[in-house]
C-alpha cells in the first residue's frame, strides 16, 4: 500500500472510530462531567492547558467526594501498593516442584518491585475513577528505557475503541494536540512535514493535533522480527492535512498494549456504563435542591420589604 493510500486509510478510519463515539456516548460523558467530575475528562472545545474553573453546576459537593472515596477504595482493594495483591502459578502441565515454586516467586517479586518503582500506583486511581464515572477507562503499559514500563491513563474524550468479533477491544485511537518543538523532540524534526518543521524551527507555539491508532497489523508474520511485522501496528499521524508526509511514525506491539476496562457492557456495545450513570439523576437532583436551599436562605435572611408606592 502507497503513503497516500494508507494515509486516507487511517483518516477514514479514524473518522468512523470517532463518530461511531459521537453519535450518543459522548453528550453523556460530557454530563457527566459536569454533575460529578467537573476536573475530568478533555473534550473538543476545551482549552489547551485550562485552569479555569468547571463546577459552576456543582453546588453540593457529595457526588464527586463519592466518586473519589470510590476510586480510592478500588485501588486500596484491588491494587495495593502495600500488600501482594497478584500471584503466579505454575501453567497446568508443568511440574509443582520447590525448582518451580523458588523460579515463581523470584519472577513475582521481580514485577512487584518493577510495578511499585514505576508510575502504575499513581495510575491505577485515575483509571479507577475514569471507570466508575463513564463506565469506560483506557491506560496503556508502554516500555520505558528509565522505568522498564511506564503507565498513561487517557482521559475520556480523548481516545475512541473498536472491538473484535469476541467484543474485546483490540482497536484503539487518542487524539492529543502538541507543540510544533515537541513533535520535534517525540518523532525527530525529519519526520515532519515541511510547513510544521518550519514551525519547530521558529519555534511557534501552536498547538498540532496528532492521531495515534493502535490495530490489529493484517500484515503480521510471526516469522519476522521486526516492528511492521507484529501482531498490532502503531501508527502516529498528523491530521488536518492531506500529505502522505504526515505519517510520523509506524511501529508495532507483540501484545495489544491497552487495557480498556469496561465496567458493565450491553451487548455489542463497544463503551461501558457504571456507577455515574446510575448516580446522574440523584446528582441532578441534589444540584437542583441545594440551588432551591440557597434562594430561600437568602429570601429569609433577606426578605422583601414591603414600602409606599409614593411618599404620604
Amino acid at each position: 500500500m502507497d503513503q497516500f493510500a494508507e494515509r486516507e486509510r487511517l483518516q477514514k478510519k479514524a473518522l468512523q472510530m470517532v463518530q461511531e463515539r459521537d453519535k450518543t456516548w459522548l453528550p453523556k460523558y460530557k454530563d457527566l462531567r459536569d454533575n460529578i467530575s467537573p476536573n475530568d475528562g478533555q473534550f473538543e472545545g476545551d482549552m489547551k492547558n485550562d485552569g479555569q474553573r468547571r463546577d459552576y453546576r456543582i453546588n453540593n459537593p457529595k457526588p464527586r467526594g463519592s466518586a473519589g472515596r470510590r476510586a480510592a477504595g478500588m485501588s486500596s482493594g484491588l491494587t495495593s501498593k502495600s500488600r501482594p495483591w497478584f500471584e503466579l502459578q505454575a501453567p497446568e502441565g508443568v511440574p509443582n516442584n520447590s525448582n518451580v515454586a523458588r523460579w515463581l516467586f523470584a519472577v513475582q517479586e521481580a514485577i512487584r518491585s518493577t510495578l511499585a518503582k514505576s508510575n502504575l500506583y499513581n495510575i491505577l486511581p485515575q483509571v479507577y475513577h475514569s471507570q466508575g464515572v463513564y463506565g469506560t477507562a483506557a491506560m496503556s503499559a508502554l516500555p520505558d528505557a528509565q522505568d522498564v514500563v511506564r503507565f498513561t491513563h487517557y482521559p475520556c474524550g480523548t481516545y475512541a475503541l473498536a472491538t473484535n468479533d469476541k467484543g474485546q477491544v483490540d482497536t484503539f485511537l487518542r487524539q492529543y494536540s502538541m507543540t510544533p518543538r515537541q513533535m520535534a523532540q517525540r518523532f525527530g524534526i525529519n519526520s515532519l512535514c515541511p510547513e510544521t518543521k518550519a514551525a519547530a524551527e521558529r519555534g511557534d507555539n501552536q498547538w498540532v493535533c496528532i492521531n495515534h491508532l493502535v490495530e490489529p497489523n493484517a500484515d503480521s508474520d510471526i516469522n519476522k522480527v521486526d516492528a511492521m511485522s507484529m501482531s498490532y501496528r502503531s501508527t502516529y499521524w498528523e491530521s488536518g492535512k492531506n500529505d502522505a508526509r504526515t505519517v510520523l511514525r509506524q511501529g508495532g506491539f507483540k501484545t495489544f498494549p491497552i487495557m480498556a476496562p469496561r465496567w458493565l457492557v450491553n451487548g455489542d456495545n463497544i463503551y461501558g456504563t457504571g456507577p455515574g450513570d446510575i448516580a446522574l439523576g440523584k446528582c441532578r437532583e441534589l444540584q437542583l435542591l441545594e440551588r432551591d436551599k440557597m434562594r430561600l436562605v437568602q429570601h429569609l435572611s433577606n426578605p422583601n420589604r414591603p414600602a409606599p408606592i409614593s411618599p404620604k
